[in-house]
């Protein structure tokens, strides 16, 4: 019952008019509780307000309906009808019909409140809140975390290393591309490890400033490469601010020793 709707709202109205009357002993209109409640707490009322007394939440002192008072919430259900299933079909009174007599909005309930108990469950489902969306977060992160992996497993390997050039199979070290450790392709290679980069800062690094060499060797490289390796995407890819980068998006390109 602490995950139903109605039994929060309920207590926090108990709270709040604790709070307001500034005292322990307060009362309710039906209005008030009416308010708070959907269709089937409505319809459950009086065994809300039964569960409350029995964990000790409250206490019913009276109840106070056309000025006069009704001690407990028995008579107060036998008056009301509250668990006759007529009750939600009443019509014109009929010799079949009656019509049952309903809580009216200015009934009033006087209850006397169990403060504590009341506070210290409003805090641990406060928390318990605090939690569920925290564990769902966490759910959600290793979700997404677990779909970034799903996507890094699904791409190739290509593996770059110093003594075998460029390959797929990290064992046989085959289909390789034996690019040469000291030439400017692997030299450039090896600058795009950590990431993309201007082609002018790589043009100025090993073609003393010819991007048009530089286009022109990256070409040279990804034709040898998907040639020798038996693959469809390049190597190095473009990118729109002029410069280059490994293409990760589709391969896990890894340097090892």
């Amino acid at each position: 019952m602490l995950e139903n709707k109605n039994f929060k709202n309920l207590l926090s109205l108990l709270n709040d008019e604790i709070e307001l009357q500034g005292s322990t002993h307060i009362s309710i209109t039906y209005k008030k509780f009416h308010q708070i409640l959907d269709d089937d707490g409505i319809e459950d009322f009086l065994k809300y307000l039964e569960y409350f007394q029995r964990e000790n939440y409250l206490k019913v002192t009276g109840i106070e309906q056309f000025n006069s008072k009704i001690l407990s919430l028995s008579d107060y259900d036998t008056l009301c009808h509250f668990n006759d299933p007529k009750r939600f079909n009443a019509g014109p009174t009929t010799a079949t019909r009656y019509v049952p007599i309903f809580p009216l909005e200015k009934d009033i309930f006087y209850l006397e409140c169990n403060e504590k108990e009341i506070k210290q469950t409003i805090n641990r489902n406060e928390e318990a809140t605090i939690r569920d969306k925290a564990d769902k977060k966490e759910v959600k992160a290793e979700y997404e975390n677990s779909k970034t992996i799903k996507k890094y497993k699904n791409k190739m390997n290509i593996f770059v290393s110093d003594e075998n050039g460029i390959f797929t199979n990290e064992k046989t070290k085959k289909p390789n591309y034996p690019v040469k450790i000291r030439s400017k392709r692997f030299k450039i290679i090896k600058n795009l490890k950590d990431g993309k980069k201007d082609g002018n800062i790589l043009s100025e690094l090993f073609y003393e400033k010819n991007l048009s060499t530089l286009s022109k060797e990256i070409k040279e490289v990804n034709k040898i490469f998907t040639e020798k390796l038996n693959l469809r995407d390049n190597l190095i890819i473009s990118i729109d601010t002029g410069g280059y980068k490994l293409n990760n998006d589709k391969y896990n390109v890894k340097f090892i020793a």
